[in-house]
């Protein structure tokens, strides 16, 4: 093996980014188990109950101003001083039975905490004199849903208090585990019984106004109703989401647009707009493409002045512009969980809204986390890809950004395509299909700004005034692919006489390896000597023809 130090000259650098990917260049593999943490201060963490694991977190402002972090455990929950968010204080514990699921939510000056798997009912925390006192208690309150055999809520998943005092319990051991409503005005330690809902399980919900969005989690869809009469609520629709598994829902602030989750491996951040309930249309989904198909699942995302801080599980949390709903860009990501990805690990819960900015997350083993967001706007890429023979639009086109923050999309049967990135720059940007000749075009984005690139894409078969387009018979296979050490390349020569050479490629054009690959079957081990990053892996037979693929090595 070889590695070349030195740079190709400028014409090689230029026909190698501009004018190869006319010969066949794959873009492929662009995910890495994980990148850069960015626009994301890392202020504390904090980690004193890691033998029991956490579950939600939420915050809590008294009236002072003072910022409260109230953290689940398995035990009980924690609540923390954030007076210095670098030095969190914890200020009180409360103890409960043991349970993997406690969820809260804050109102005035107390908070409520809900406990799954456990009887243990309501916990009612008061903080109207903390820190120097806290007191709670737990409650079980009446739930009349059937007159004559009225019940009491024991255990509920997760809970929701709206604007006018108004809490929403789902996933209760009553009404099949419907939302149930109760009024926290009259008296906040004794909630008042105000009317059920009747839909399916629900696992969570939100409520603003006169309107309730029941995540229902085994139905795999989100029920829309109005609750003007909390006695008759009125079901308006349901949407079924990409993977139906419907974990949360957030509409935005104007109620427009709704961003789901769905709790499943691979599953993605939906969102819909919502403006004509007969007629939902699903605008964008996003996965981090990062780790796209390593089974990492999104948790629970929130929607703030027109971004989605998301909790996300073994990726962390990340940080979306959903300003253009129909092109969500993440912009934001810290990754707190370093295990492997996909599975039920990692963050669990965020809580975005206190006044000073900060940002509050639960690992589930590794506790409280408190951070400093930067919520710097997306560069928007858009455009439209059509064919330069007929002018008809071309969908699946395969679009990249050649950029160190990993991206991936692909363009709509409209032809319409639309991507973009944190960071501001004039970046090369790579479109491929098969069956068309790739290309490489540039682009200059601005954070804040949409750029419009339209693409037309020539098919296979024309001649490009180089040489005409010759598929080589060659099949490759990389693996691991993000790899660590090395990556084992396995390639098989569909024709016996057919032999080449193989090069890597940095994505400034630099030769960094060559090998002979000699006809039949075989592989090769490469990257012992790469630094971490992206490369382009290029096959060239004796005849000129060439193949590659992009192969991403971690740190």
């Amino acid at each position: 093996m070889t590695i070349m130090k030195h740079p190709l000259n400028t014409f090689t650098i230029q026909y190698f980014l501009l004018i190869g990917f006319i010969f066949g260049l794959k873009p492929c593999g662009f995910a890495q188990s994980q990148q850069p943490n960015f626009n994301m201060e890392l202020l504390a963490n904090v980690d004193e109950y890691s033998q029991n694991l956490y579950s939600a977190i939420w915050g809590h402002v008294d009236g002072q101003g003072r910022e409260y972090a109230i953290l689940g455990t398995r035990i009980g929950t924690a609540i923390y001083s954030l007076v210095d968010p670098t030095k969190p204080k914890k200020v009180a514990f409360i103890g409960g039975t043991p349970s993997i699921w406690r969820e809260m939510k804050s109102w005035k000056d107390y908070v409520y905490v809900t406990i799954d798997s456990a009887p243990d009912g309501l916990l009612i925390i008061n903080m109207k004199e903390a820190p120097e006192k806290i007191t709670w208690n737990y409650l079980k309150p009446q739930a009349p849903i059937d007159p004559l055999n009225p019940g009491l809520i024991e255990r509920c998943h997760t809970i929701w208090i709206d604007e006018n005092g108004i809490m929403y319990l789902s996933g209760c051991n009553v009404n099949r585990g419907a939302v149930v409503m109760y009024d926290l005005k009259p008296n906040p330690e004794s909630p008042r019984y105000l009317g059920a809902i009747k839909t399916g399980y629900s696992h969570d919900n939100y409520a603003r106004g006169d309107t309730v969005w029941s995540s229902n989690i085994y139905e795999g869809n989100v029920t829309i109703v109005n609750v003007a009469d909390k006695k008759k609520p009125v079901i308006l629709n349901s949407i079924t989401t990409t993977s139906r598994f419907t974990h949360n829902s957030w509409p935005s602030d104007d109620g427009k647009y709704l961003f789901t989750t769905d709790e499943r491996a691979n599953a993605s951040i939906d969102a819909y707009d919502v403006r004509d309930l007969n007629n939902v249309e699903l605008l964008d989904v996003f996965t981090a493409a990062a780790t796209r198909g390593r089974g990492v699942v999104p948790h629970n995302t929130h929607y703030l002045k027109g971004f989605l801080p998301t909790a996300y599980y073994t990726d962390g949390v990340k940080i979306i512009d959903a300003s253009r709903p129909s092109n969500l860009v993440e912009v934001g990501s810290y990754d707190t969980y370093l295990g492997p990805d996909g599975g039920f690990n990692g963050v669990w819960g965020i809580y975005p809204y206190f006044p000073s900015g900060l940002l509050i997350a639960s690992d589930i083993q590794s506790g409280l986390w408190v951070f400093r967001p930067t919520y710097q706007k997306a560069c928007f890429l858009e455009g439209l890809i059509t064919d330069a023979n007929n002018n008809n639009p071309v969908g699946d086109v395969e679009i990249q950004i050649l950029a160190p923050q990993i991206n991936q999309e692909f363009s709509k049967t409209s032809g319409n395509y639309a991507t973009g990135l944190a960071q501001s720059g004039v970046y090369r940007v790579v479109f491929y299909k098969e069956g068309y000749q790739s290309d490489t075009l540039s682009a200059t984005l601005e954070n804040g700004k949409v750029t419009v690139l339209n693409v037309k894409l020539r098919p296979d078969g024309f001649t490009t005034g180089l040489k005409d387009m010759v598929v080589l018979p060659l099949t490759l296979k990389a693996s691991p692919n993000p790899f660590i050490q090395t990556l084992r390349l396995e390639y098989s020569w569909q024709e016996p006489a057919q032999a080449g050479e193989l090069r890597v490629y940095d994505l400034m054009g630099r030769l960094m390896e060559r090998h002979a690959l000699p006809a039949g079957n075989g592989n090769i081990q490469l990257g012992l000597e790469l630094p971490s990053g992206q490369y382009w892996v290029q096959v060239v037979s004796a005849q000129g023809n060439s193949k590659a693929l992009s192969i991403v090595k971690q740190h």
